[in-house]
């Protein structure tokens, strides 16, 4: 796995180097903007960094640190120019799906935004109902974010200027569908308690009580949908 993994981020690496300096490729999109082109050349950096560090077998916090930098300024970046051509809101979806850092990224990211773009809507979409350590140090305002449940993630996400965020719990596959809507609305109703923004949960294939199977029994959606907004107080889906 570990091969597979670095030679997916050597040829993707040669790809963007090949890109910014071949002739043909230059002419069609001259000129260049300048920060697209900065954020190419970061980016190929950060791989080959993120390369040797996969090699051995682990990743520093360095180098996520480094990586939540770059996440943040690419999030940043793409939702100007979206908010420019008008733009109808942006979601921020499955953050955290990486970590910490990952949702740090995300957070900062949502803040930066909301100066630039203040009436457009941003959702912010978890990844899961407990924020997975891969740093472990991580804060966004004096909070650390690794072992965050829903609640408290909503709270954060208010707190940074998203306009809805959305709750994710996974489905535990060796239990029952009322255990996990149970489980799924326990979470829920306490995450749209914690905040004053809309709370619209993650609701499919392996999240919010669904079963995870590609093509969930109806039934099993409709009654999880229903639970949630009925019992969970869910603002939306």
């Amino acid at each position: 796995m570990r091969k597979v993994i670095l030679l997916t981020t050597w040829v993707m690496v040669v790809a963007i180097i090949s890109v910014m300096n071949s002739p043909a490729v230059a002419d069609v999109i001259q000129p260049m903007n300048p920060q697209m082109k900065q954020n190419l050349q970061g980016l190929s950096k950060l791989m080959v960094s993120l390369s040797n560090e996969l090699s051995t077998g682990k990743m520093s916090m360095e180098a996520q640190e480094a990586a939540a930098v770059q996440l943040r300024e690419d999030l940043v970046y793409v939702g100007k120019k979206l908010n420019r051509i008008g733009c109808e809101g942006l979601n921020l979806d499955t953050a955290g799906s990486a970590g910490d850092a990952d949702l740090l990224a995300a957070l900062q990211a949502i803040g930066d935004l909301r100066k630039a773009a203040p009436d457009m809507p941003i959702i912010l979409g978890g990844s899961g109902e407990f924020v997975l350590g891969m740093h472990g140090e991580i804060t966004f305002q004096g909070e650390q974010l690794a072992g965050m449940y829903p609640h408290q993630q909503a709270r954060l996400a208010e707190a940074a200027g998203a306009s809805i965020f959305g709750v994710a719990i996974g489905t535990s596959t060796n239990e029952s569908l009322a255990w996990n809507v149970a489980r799924a609305i326990t979470f829920v109703k306490e995450a749209v308690a914690a905040v004053d923004i809309p709370v619209h949960v993650n609701v499919g294939m392996g999240v919010g009580g669904v079963p995870m199977m590609e093509a969930p029994p109806i039934d099993s959606v409709t009654r999880a949908s229903k639970s949630l907004v009925q019992i969970g107080k869910a603002d939306g889906l």
